[in-house]
């Protein structure tokens, strides 16, 4: 494996990283060394103790507006982080990546330029292909959001499109067109990306995260309903799609962010609820034991949490607590229904956008994005310690 990613590294040509840290953060945790470049980071697969692809996006300041980045860490090698090139002239946002080894990684993004189909990338071990996976017939835009691989030939990714339709008017006036989500699935087979069925869920609805677990068939996939304001989660069983009963939780209204799976019976979702319209986002965390849900009590005065991982005995999140000028990245570790924070760099100004977690043998990085002394534009954060 580390052979393969030298050769990766030469192909590329990276060098390492410059730049000015986020902010100075306690000895338990590092903020990674990153170019001052505008933009921000979505997604990371480790793939192993030592070995961590980031991905995201760099903003421009003329059309596409967007490029893709991506940083690889091998600890091997040191603790810097390495930024190689992506795909040659694929432009826009990068939204998730994921790996099973340093030959099979996947970046997934945005529809460009109102195409029928979403950009997607794969890297070998030597070069890029580019592959275009389907949106829903009559979409006029969309992406993906979630990815999870399970190797070369079984890949799942998860996102929206949007579509126009017709509705009536009140007043009894012309129907007006507006636009409306619709949550999707595609698989990669080893040759293509095909669009899998799905029950009906929503009549606008959105999916944003997806898992698979590590034995057996199951996969879980996770969004919100714009419709009646409640979390979803979809369940894959190995044959076919089905609707999870919505969960109970605090709050009028919620949603869910991520999904981490461990087995069909161990499954962890989190994201938000509110009040009502207006009010302030709030932490849901949740457990899904196969027949029912479990709300983990998560102290409200916290925000959204964006982005879970499996732990040892549990999970951690991170998600976003203040408001405006006062955001702040936070986590947590759940164990045994237990949660304590993980005291992450409380100087880091974090903006609500695209947070991610994840653990390996103890090791914990968190992607995101900041903004410096709370001003515009936003920054590439990575952070990592250990629990």
């Amino acid at each position: 494996m580390a052979a393969a990613l030298a050769g990766a590294g030469a192909l590329v040509a990276g060098t390492a990283t410059t730049g000015t840290a986020a902010a100075a953060a306690p000895a338990r945790w590092v903020v990674a060394d990153l170019p001052a470049d505008p933009g921000s980071l979505t997604g990371m697969a480790q793939l192993d103790h030592a070995t961590t692809w980031v991905s995201g996006f760099r903003v421009l300041d003329e059309p596409p507006w967007s490029t893709p980045v991506l940083y690889v860490q091998d600890l091997r090698r040191g603790p810097g982080w390495t930024q190689m090139p992506t795909a040659p002239g694929v432009t826009g946002r990068v939204n998730a990546i994921s790996a099973t080894s340093p030959r099979d990684v996947w970046l997934v993004g945005d529809s460009p330029n109102h195409s029928p189909f979403v950009t997607t990338q794969h890297w070998d071990g030597r070069s890029w292909q580019v592959r275009e996976a389907p949106l829903p017939a009559g979409s006029e835009y969309g992406g993906l959001l979630g990815l999870a691989s399970r190797g070369p030939s079984d890949v799942w990714a998860v996102g929206w499109a949007a579509s126009f339709v017709t509705i009536p008017d009140p007043d009894g006036g012309e129907p007006w067109p507006t636009l409306r989500q619709t949550g999707f699935v595609v698989h990669w087979d080893g040759r293509a990306w095909q669009q899998v069925p799905l029950p009906h869920v929503s009549d606008s609805w959105a999916l944003d995260s997806i898992s698979a677990t590590p034995t057996g068939d199951d996969v879980f996939a996770v969004g919100r309903s714009d419709v009646d304001g409640r979390p979803i989660m979809l369940r894959f069983d190995g044959r076919a799609w089905s609707v999870v009963p919505a969960p109970a939780f605090s709050g009028a209204l919620g949603a869910f962010d991520s999904v981490a799976a461990r087995s069909a019976h161990d499954v962890w979702a989190v994201g938000q609820w509110k009040a009502g319209e207006g009010a302030p986002a709030r932490p849901l965390a949740m457990h899904w034991d196969g027949r029912r849900w479990t709300e983990v009590p998560v102290p409200a005065e916290t925000g959204e949490l964006y982005g879970v991982a499996l732990a040892p005995g549990g999970i951690v999140a991170v998600g976003i607590e203040g408001y405006m000028v006062d955001e702040r990245l936070y986590g947590i570790r759940v164990v045994g229904g237990q949660v304590r924070s993980l005291d992450l760099p409380t100087g880091v100004g974090a903006l609500s956008t695209g947070w991610r977690v994840g653990v390996d043998a103890g090791r914990v990085t968190v992607v995101g994005a900041y903004s410096a002394d709370f001003a515009p534009p936003p920054l590439p954060l990575i952070v990592t310690g250990r629990l």
